[in-house]
């Protein structure tokens, strides 16, 4: 480095955050023209390293602001939730907004309320993200093994900083994936026996719908709990038999196995070329019609809870087009249809009266 960029350095160290960005934006649109081909193989290599590690340390940058705009309220004060305020802010998907401010509360280093610093709850994971040395996804890494810990470990704080640091050190020789097999290792040494109480279990227990995609369907992800799989076992076994409850099939029986005659279940099952996962899901949809026309799920905000979807005059009469529920999701307006029919249907005509 020469001197006069070493003392360029020197005073760009010495400027305040605003004045700091404005030379991080300067310096990245030049980065962006730079002549790249100038450089040398050696140079080159040392650049892919610099630019990486600038891009791992924004993410301790990131976090920080995120902390920033939760601490403040700046989100509250547009009646939002900070992730979503962050995902429409930057135009993110709001599961990343979402994420960095899980992120935020685990890595930003906040001041409490006599000024003085406090340390980021994963500080060992901080430091790594701070130095350029870890990514987002040793984050993720190390945060889900943590996750995984039994609770008589977990309850500890001095074992699970200690066991933080440790998946925090092996960020500096480690790919996120190769720290994930270290992660399942220390797992299996801390608990050998596998010894998990139902503290453990029902603190990793969870369902998730994912927004729907392009074709309107949905991704289901979940980890169950013993009871939760043992009672959807009872259901698979009556409801996700071959042949039972068959949307490809008019004359498939539906609802439970226990009232269908064995001949006829036999037949069906004959004419079933569906998958275990797809009787599955046609097993869980047909659970799902069954609770809703029940009438047991009583009322939501007044109204009865029930399937509220809303579809055009000319949809409704040509059964095309796509439909919107209450909630906001969509569905073809001929599967509205379909459901409509195995409940209570009220239709009401919405329009301009002339």
């Amino acid at each position: 480095m020469s001197e006069s960029i070493a003392e360029l350095v020197s005073r760009i160290q010495a400027l305040g955050p605003a004045d700091l960005l404005a030379v991080r934006e300067a310096c990245s649109r030049a980065l962006v023209a730079a002549d790249w081909a100038s450089l040398s193989d050696e140079q080159v290599v040392g650049a892919v390293e610099v630019v990486e590690r600038g891009y791992r340390r924004d993410t301790s940058i990131r976090v920080q602001l995120a902390s920033e705009v939760r601490v403040r309220s700046i989100a509250v004060r547009e009646n939002k939730k900070t992730g979503v305020w962050l995902a429409e802010r930057l135009r993110l998907n709001r599961s990343t907004g979402y994420a960095l401010v899980h992120a935020a509360e685990d890595l930003a280093r906040l001041t409490d309320i006599a000024g003085q610093p406090v340390d980021p709850y994963r500080p060992a994971t901080a430091d790594v993200v701070a130095e350029g040395v870890a990514s987002m996804e040793h984050y993720r890494v190390i945060t889900e093994t943590l996750k995984k810990l039994p609770s008589r470990i977990a309850a500890d704080t001095t074992e699970v900083g200690a066991i933080e640091a440790t998946l925090a050190e092996f960020t500096r020789t480690l790919a996120p994936d190769q720290l994930r097999k270290v992660g399942i290792r220390l797992l299996a040494y801390l608990n050998p026996d596998g010894d998990f109480d139902d503290a453990d279990r029902q603190r990793r227990r969870r369902l998730s719908v994912s927004p729907q995609d392009v074709d309107h369907l949905s991704g289901l992800s979940a980890t169950l709990t013993p009871a939760a799989r043992a009672l959807w076992d009872v259901v698979a076994e009556v409801w996700a038999k071959p042949g039972m409850n068959n949307p490809d099939d008019p004359e498939s029986p539906a609802g439970s196995s226990e009232y269908v005659d064995a001949a006829v279940l036999d037949e069906a099952a004959g004419r079933d070329t569906r998958s275990t996962a797809q009787r599955n899901h046609d097993a869980f949809e047909a659970m799902l019609r069954w609770v809703v026309s029940s009438g047991e799920l009583g009322s939501h905000r007044g109204l009865p809870a029930q399937i509220i979807a809303t579809m055009t005059l000319e949809e409704l009469e040509t059964e095309t087009g796509i439909a919107t529920t209450a909630s906001g999701g969509t569905l073809p307006v001929k599967d509205a249809l379909t459901l409509a029919g195995a409940g209570r249907p009220f239709l009401a005509l919405l329009g301009r009266v002339s």
